[in-house]
Order: C-alpha cells, then structure tokens, then sequence
C-alpha cells in the first residue's frame, strides 16, 4: 500500500477533473470548474484540499507525508501559446532569413480561398546572426559574437525580451553554432534560452523555428504554473506532468512543446488501458468534453505522430494520433437565417450553458437537457452566481422556443438537429484518422469518456456501424483516471539522413548506446528502438521497430509491408539504397506500479451500476 495518498488530474478548458486513491486503495472522484477567482488559487490545489479535508487559504501549508504524489496534465501551454500570452522573445536567425518563419513553406490551408488569411504566429523580434553552416555540417562562415551583435541583444533586453529562441540553419547535423551562441546569450542574462537543434532534433528549419520560439515563449509561463503548484503541494511531493507523447515527466525535464495535448493523451492512454483489461484490442477513443471532443483510433502500437498543425503554425513534437473537433458540451448553437451550426465558439466554464443559471447561450449541453437526456435532479446544487442553484430547464425551454421560432420548428427538432449536426462533425472526424487509413471500425470498440461523451455514445456508433461501445465506470474523468495508468517516460532522438547501409547500422549501433549511457537510469527502463526510415527524395517517414542486430534486408521487407498498409500500395523497387534513415529514436520507458483492484462503480441515482457495461448497438 502506498504511504500517502495519490492525485491524478486532468485541467481541461471547462473542468479540472481529479481522481484522489487514499492510502487503502479507494478511489475519490472530484471534479470543479477551471476558471476560479484569482484569489481562490488553482482549482486542482482546491479538489486536492476539499477531499483531503484541509482549509482552503492558498497560502496554509499540506501536512508532509500526506500526499505521495501527484500527475497533472495541463492545458496551460496550450492556453499561452492561442491567446498569445506568451513571454516577449527574440529569434536569432541566420543573416539574411529575417522573414523565414513569416514566409513559411507556402502552405495554404484553403487551396481555393480567394482571400488568404494567414494564422499569426507568436510575437517575436528578430535579430540576424552571422555565420553559416553547410548541410553536412562543415563550417562555411564562422560565427560572429560581436560587439554589433552585443548591443542588439542588450537593446532587446532593455526593452522587455527576456527569452530567446535559437534556430540556424542545419544545427540538427552540426549544433556548434548555437551552443556557442546559447553559452554567450547566457551571459548577458537571458533568463530562458531555447537551441532548436535541443528542442526538436528534427530538419526542416521552419517548422523547427516556429516550435523552438514555442518553446521560448510559452516555457516561463508553463514552469510558472508548475512553480505555483509545486509551491502550493510543498517541496516533497514528487510532481510529474503529462505529455502529449503519452508518458509523464518532471517539471524539471519538461519542455513546454510537449505539453501541447497534454490532457487528451491522459485520456488516450486511460481508454486503452481500461479496454485492453476488458479484452479488447482494437479500440476507437471518443472523449467528448466540454469545449472539445477529441477522438483517436489505437491497434497495437501507440499511435504517435511528429509534427501537429497548432493555429496555423506548425509545431514539431512527438504526441499521440489525436483529432480534436470543436463539437463540446459547451459548444455554442447559432441560427443564421439559412442553417444551424454548432460550435465552435464554446460558453466554456463561465458563463457556461444557458442552464447553469449565469446567463449563458444555447449549447449541446441544453439541447439533451431539453430531450431528456439530463435528469437535473441527479445534478448537485452547484450552478447560478452564488454556486447553490440547480439546473434551469425553465430558461432552456425558452430559448429553444425562441430558436425553434425563427428555424420553423418545434424546440424537439431544433434540439435534435443540433445534437444531428455534432454527430455528423464528430463521425466525420473518426473516419479520417480510421476509414480513411484503411481501418475497419466494425471490428473495433467504441470506447467512450468525457463528461458528455455517454450522451452520444450510441448514436455515434450506429450511425459508423460500430456494433460495440465501452462505458468505463470511471468514463466522466477518463482523462484523469488515465494519469495514474500512465509510465514515466523519456524519448530520444537524432537526425541521422545518410542512406540505409550495413555501415550506416554499425554506427547506429555505436550512437544509441552513447545516447543511453548520458542518461541516468536507463539500465533500470524498458527501451524500445525506433528507426524512421523514408523513400529517398520522398518526405513520408515511417516509424520501424529496430532490434538488435537487425540487417537491412529485414528493414527493407518491415518497410515495404508498414509502406503498404498505410498507402495502399508498395514503394518501387527493392534495393537497400532507395532507403533513407531519417532519425534515429529511443524511447524509454519507467512502467508504472499495477494499480490493486477495480474502481468502484459510480452511482446514478439509486441503481448503482456494477463493473463495465458494454452496449450492443
């Protein structure tokens, strides 16, 4: 038994969820809204205190010894970067590609759209450097800290940039010239300083750019919060925060850019988790919350992916395959004369729902309130100004009827056409992480979580064909839940770009084991060896496992069938040299302890569920 009690908790947009195991092994469920007043502190550091029993003053000091640890995932970075709220940051750039980043690659997310728009990426100053690096890393001009540069930096200083982003050209091949520069910049008193070939060892200088000035700008804010909660827990409690790949880390070790999907990962992670120990292996994941639902599809490995399009700005970091669609409890109903749509405007946690009493508008949420399908008895007096109120059905009813009078409709129709239309958004979205990858969802579950995700469960499935959907008794808090499933994990990575080779793989070989030798208790971690190989001249990398003593014959073949699953076809030509080793990757993983019994079943009303149901459809 463990000596202290443990915290799991998911801090999502709407609600911050906490699932609390005491020292005996129960488990406590809280869950409070995100947006506190200022005064009140973090609302995880609240639930924490309310179950614990403890006063609520921020400032009163946890008993040591009471808590043994606490997982968190986060939104918080994910929050800086959209209301750009980040740190002010200068980029150092190559002389002579000042406007790189604002250039970018000449993507167009509207192909056909008349007026571009483009996403504004976060505010920076930039600031050119000399010298300059070949793509195989020789030095063709050396690099200049001179007195020019000096005062540039120190102007920049005096005017509020306390954060710098580092990204030259080809630095994931040679990073001399940005260490050399970080060491520099250091001196001058930069407080927070981000190398990109340290921040994503992956090329492609603008989508490295972007995420390293990411990093620079949303990291102050992310160790601030983490900071305030350590402060809040006291220097013993061991924290660890969830990243977007999947596995957790100290806020030591964290880098801002992988916090990105932070809390739908924990959600991920819980439903594959919990199917598997309900005997299912092929699983799609549908976490309908209250500002988003996120939908992911998982058959064996984790699906993970490399680089995500956040806002229009393209972000380098490893996360798990998660699609995220505005389609939320909280998501806004709108009438334009023409046709209803949902979302994507959210009434988030305040106001909320037009039925928490705070003057909110007409949402998803309202509609199954209208439909029956929220018993408002079942729901504590916890909604209005004062936080004593239940639910109002009565104002519902009146804004629907006031919709319902300008669609032509009855308020039933106007409300299951809302609830048709999310539906339809959230279908649409499964289909092109699975049907459209050439997975067969008839033969997966639907697992289902997420405080509204039970509402529409079924529905969904029909309407995709899926004949099974899985309710886990802990399905409202999945995400938190999930936090506790999860290993603490590390992953390593280097660009390798040579041509795939017996020679190549020898010194492969040589690289990995110095990489595991640099970091502390990788004896002890279950390691998992990655090679991401492509096409030459083709820029889609697939992710092969690479055991030990591996030849390329065998890569090659192990290429050749994972090229086909995904594409549908097979790559031309069978000769090792058509391969290109494009990074190399470890990860390593620390399991976590097996958690002792099941959850207990949650109760609705007076007919507690047991166990997990499963719903044929």
């Amino acid at each position: 038994m463990p000596a202290g009690w443990r915290f799991w908790i998911d801090r999502g947009g709407t609600f911050t969820d906490v699932v609390a195991r005491s020292p005996a092994g129960e488990l406590r469920v809280e869950k409070v809204l995100s947006e506190q007043p200022e005064a009140a502190g973090d609302p995880a550091v609240r639930a924490i205190r309310r179950i614990l029993h403890l006063p609520q003053a921020p400032g009163a000091p946890i008993p040591a010894g009471l808590i043994e640890e606490v997982r968190l995932g986060t939104t918080v970075a994910t929050n800086a970067f959209l209301e750009r709220k980040g740190a002010p940051s200068l980029l150092l750039i190559n002389r002579g590609f000042a406007d790189l980043l604002e250039i970018g690659d000449q993507h167009r997310p509207e192909l056909f759209a008349l007026e571009i728009r483009r996403a504004q990426p976060l505010p920076y100053r930039v600031v050119e450097v000399a010298g300059r690096l070949a793509a195989n890393g020789d030095e063709l001009e050396p690099l200049r800290l001179d007195a020019p540069l000096r005062a540039l930096l120190l102007q920049a200083r005096a005017d509020g940039y306390t954060s710098v982003a580092v990204a030259l050209l080809h630095s994931t091949t040679n990073g001399s010239h940005e260490r050399a520069l970080g060491s520099w910049l250091e001196g001058l008193g930069f407080g927070q300083v981000a190398l990109s070939h340290q921040v994503s060892p992956l090329p492609r200088l603008v989508p490295r750019g972007h995420t390293t000035v990411l990093e620079a700008a949303v990291a102050p804010v992310l160790q601030a919060y983490l900071q305030q909660v350590q402060r809040a827990l006291g220097p013993a409690v061991p924290l660890r925060v969830m990243q977007s790949s999947g596995v957790l880390r100290a806020p030591a070790q964290l880098r801002a850019k992988d916090t990105i999907l932070s809390g739908p990962a924990g959600g991920l992670v819980g439903a594959v988790r919990t199917a598997a120990a309900a005997g299912f292996g092929r699983i799609v994941g549908f976490d309908m919350g209250g500002t988003s639902t996120d939908v992911c599809y998982c058959e064996g490995p984790w699906p993970r992916r490399e680089q995500v399009e956040l806002d229009g700005v393209p972000i380098q970091a490893p996360m798990l395959e998660i699609h995220t669609v505005a389609a939320g409890g909280g998501s806004q109903l709108h009438f334009d004369g023409l046709r209803l749509a949902v979302g994507p405007q959210s009434a988030g946690a305040v106001p909320g729902p037009a039925c928490y009493r705070r003057g909110g508008p007409l949402t998803l949420t309202d509609a199954n309130l209208l439909l029956g399908r929220l018993r408002p008895e079942q729901f504590p007096a916890v909604f209005g100004a004062t936080g004593d109120q239940p639910l109002d059905a009565a104002v519902v009813a009146a804004g629907f009827a006031q919709l319902a009078q300008s669609m032509g409709c009855t308020p039933e129709q106007a409300a299951e056409g809302a609830l048709a239309v999310a539906l339809e958004r959230m279908a649409e979205a499964i289909r092109r992480i699975s049907i459209q990858r050439g997975h067969d969802l008839r033969q997966a579950v639907l697992c289902s979580f997420g405080g509204a995700g039970g509402q529409h469960a079924c529905a969904l499935a029909e309407l995709l064909g899926m004949g099974q959907v899985l309710l886990h008794p802990l399905a409202g808090v999945l995400s938190a839940y999930g936090m506790g499933l999860a290993d603490e994990g590390l992953l390593l990575e280097e660009a390798v770009e040579q041509p795939l080779s017996a020679p190549v793989l020898e010194a492969l070989e040589r690289r990995a084991q110095a990489m595991l030798q640099r970091q502390a208790g990788a004896e002890t971690a279950r390691l998992e060896r990655l090679l991401q190989l492509r096409l030459a001249g083709r820029d889609q990398v697939l992710a092969l496992p690479w055991p030990e003593h591996a030849c390329c014959r065998d890569l090659q073949h192990a290429f050749g069938q994972a090229y086909g699953r995904r594409f549908g076809h097979l790559p031309g030509g069978d000769g090792a040299a058509q391969l290109v080793v494009d990074r190399l990757t470890l990860q390593l993983c620390w399991p976590a302890e097996p958690l002792a019994g099941a959850p207990p079943p949650p109760s609705v009303g007076d007919a507690p569920q047991e166990g997990i149901g499963r719903a044929h459809v």
